[in-house]
This record gives C-alpha cells, sequence and structure tokens, in this order.
C-alpha cells in the first residue's frame, strides 16, 4: 500500500469512528452551550503566597482511551514515531509515562470507540496500535475558600470544553465543526474569566493549574485553526488529546 493511500485511509477511519462513537452521548449530555467572543485580553492571574482557610471542591471522575503506534524508552524513537503519526492524520503526540513516552494518535472518551479504530487500522492499512486507558476516579481538590466558586467554575467550564472539542472532532460538517470548535473557545474563555476574578491565585495551587492548562488550550486551537488540509486535522488531534491528558493530571493535585 502507498504512503498516500495509508494516510488517506486513517483520516477516514478517524472521521468514521469519531462520528459513530461520540455523537449519540455528547448531543444527550450537552446541547446548546453558550458561544461567548473575547471582549479583551486577559492577563495572567497575579500569585500571592498564603491561605486564609481552605475548601475541599469535588474533582469528577475522567476516563479518556488513548490510542498509541508505541512507547518508546529512546527520545529518538519516540521522536521519530511521533512524525509519522502526524504524517499520517494522528496527534503524534508524545505522552511521558515514567522511563517511557508513548507516541499517541488520537483520544476516545470511551472504549468501544477506541477498539473499533484500533481493529480498523488494522485491517485496512496494517497498523498495529494499542490503548492506553486512563482512569480517574472522582476526588477533591484543595482551594481557599475565597477560591471555590472559581475553582468549580473553571473546572466544569474544562469539561464543558472537552465535550465541544469532542463534537468538533465528530462532525464532517464545517459549519458545525466550526461552531463547536467556537463553544470549546468560549468555555475555555469562561474559565479563564473565573480564574482572573478569583481574589488571589496562589503558586502550585489547582487554579494555576486550571490557568495553564485553559491558557495552553487557547494557544494550540488557535494555531490549530491556522492550518489546512490534513495538517489541520492532525492539529486538532493533538490539542484534544494534550487537553485530555492535562485533565488527568489534575489528579496529581487531589487529595
Amino acid at each position: 500500500m502507498g504512503p498516500m493511500r495509508l494516510v488517506e485511509g486513517i483520516v477516514l477511519i478517524f472521521a468514521f469512528v469519531l462520528a459513530a462513537g461520540f455523537v449519540g452521548r455528547l448531543a444527550a449530555d450537552h446541547v446548546g452551550l453558550p458561544v461567548m467572543s473575547m471582549l479583551g485580553v486577559i492577563d495572567p492571574p497575579k500569585t500571592q503566597q498564603g491561605n486564609t482557610g481552605s475548601a475541599k471542591i469535588t474533582l469528577n471522575g475522567f476516563s479518556v482511551c488513548f490510542l498509541q503506534t508505541g512507547a518508546f524508552k529512546s527520545e529518538e524513537n519516540a521522536a521519530k514515531a511521533a512524525d509519522q503519526a502526524t504524517a499520517m492524520g494522528g496527534a503524534g503526540y508524545r505522552l511521558k509515562d515514567g522511563e517511557q513516552e508513548r507516541v499517541i494518535l488520537s483520544a476516545y472518551l470511551d472504549e468501544a470507540s477506541a477498539k473499533t479504530v484500533q481493529q480498523r487500522l488494522l485491517e485496512e492499512n496494517d497498523l498495529d496500535t494499542s490503548i492506553y486507558k486512563m482512569e480517574m476516579p472522582t476526588g477533591e481538590v484543595e482551594a481557599a475558600e475565597s477560591q471555590r466558586e472559581a475553582v468549580q467554575k473553571a473546572l466544569d467550564d474544562l469539561d464543558a470544553a472537552i465535550l465541544c472539542f469532542s463534537k468538533a472532532l465528530l462532525t464532517e460538517e464545517n459549519d458545525q465543526r466550526e461552531q463547536h470548535l467556537t463553544d470549546a473557545e468560549a468555555c475555555l474563555d469562561d474559565a479563564e474569566r473565573a480564574i482572573a476574578d478569583a481574589p488571589s491565585v496562589e503558586e502550585d495551587s489547582v487554579l494555576s493549574k486550571l490557568y495553564a492548562i485553559t491558557q495552553g488550550a487557547q494557544t494550540d486551537l488557535e494555531k490549530a485553526k491556522r492550518e489546512s488540509g490534513k495538517q489541520r486535522a492532525s492539529a486538532l488531534h493533538r490539542c484534544f488529546v494534550k487537553l485530555c491528558h492535562e485533565r488527568c493530571t489534575l489528579y496529581n493535585l487531589s487529595s
């Protein structure tokens, strides 16, 4: 099979399975998310040491299945595999896991969709992949009492952004895709504003972590939207994989 035929096959498989696997659940759970335009530049929140009282905030459980091409101890091999994954229209995201790096093609919110893609890639493109699942239980994060509302709002907006992003990846209709991306950006913007309005943001706090995640996702989305064709699809997959992975890292702050 020629390289161009392999690329086209993989891109089509991604589009088909995303549409088949996500649309029912996402459409049912999240409809009509508000669209909000950026009204101005949001400056990074000021940091402040110290805490005058703390609160426990629930961190909802989160599960994601990453489809990976391999796990490598050699950075050189991981970089080469990531470049190959990107050329195929996948994310090519390098996920650090202990002493190895996993090279990720795409992310799925349910295991059935990941397995469907895995099987089709093997049968139609002779591409062997494996599933790496990250499943995080419900936990708690600690924040200053004065930041309770901001943390809860930012967490809710982050989860809403992930779901909007999933909708954008599953649709084949350009206008709908752009609307879902706009919705995702609006949710990330809402999260940033909630953080900016907080009385203070302590260094190494859950709010500072949320701010870094939302800022990074906004930057990645803007970059992806400047691309076209397979490069744009790859950039969007990479942004989504990164966002899902960073959502999981919030549990490192969980008590």
